[in-house]
């Protein structure tokens, strides 16, 4: 029994995903329907952001005005949610703020924030969870003067590690 469990596991594991990283006053994203192989010989319909599968970590400063370009490149509508950060409504990428397929959306924003952990996905009404499960969905890091002063890992992808936690579904096809 412990054999067999031990070979589900190793082969049921892929490599830890790190995502690339964007940063400055100016950031190009681009959502886009795209694949992924999780499982040997089969291919998975996927959403990525900027890739295949998930999305750039986004490194942002207190202060830091930033301006987004928001590419829709899905056959669906979409949205870009700035989750947990402290924007207006007009640039907070919520339900009411769709992005038609074919079309870029442009917010700018001062970020408020202090620095923390926040992420951005889709948030249109009925679609969230099956663009965010197929993998429309990244980081956002707020760094700020307080967190600088303080002693942590600071090399994202060696000792700053991001690690997204998910659950997904798969049917009988591998799909999402």
């Amino acid at each position: 029994f412990i054999s067999m469990v031990s070979h589900f596991v190793a082969s049921a594991q892929n490599p830890l995903h790190i995502p690339d990283t964007l940063s400055g006053a100016s950031i190009q994203l681009q959502i886009r329907h795209d694949s992924v192989q999780f499982y040997p010989g089969s291919i998975t319909q996927t959403m990525g952001i900027n890739g295949s599968f998930l999305a750039p970590t986004l490194i942002l400063n207190r202060g830091q005005h930033v301006q987004m370009q928001v590419q829709n490149a899905l056959t669906d509508t979409t949205t870009i949610h700035w989750h947990g950060l402290h924007v207006s409504p007009a640039n907070d990428g919520g339900p009411h703020i769709v992005i038609p397929p074919g079309t870029t959306w442009s917010p700018d924003f001062t970020v408020l924030d202090w620095a923390s952990t926040y992420w951005y996905h889709p948030h249109l009404h009925h679609k969230t969870t099956e663009q965010v499960a197929k993998g429309a969905a990244g980081f956002i890091l707020v760094r700020d003067s307080l967190e600088a002063a303080l002693n942590l890992p600071r090399i994202y992808g060696v000792d700053d590690i991001p690690i997204v936690l998910q659950t997904r579904q798969f049917d009988g096809n591998n799909q999402i």
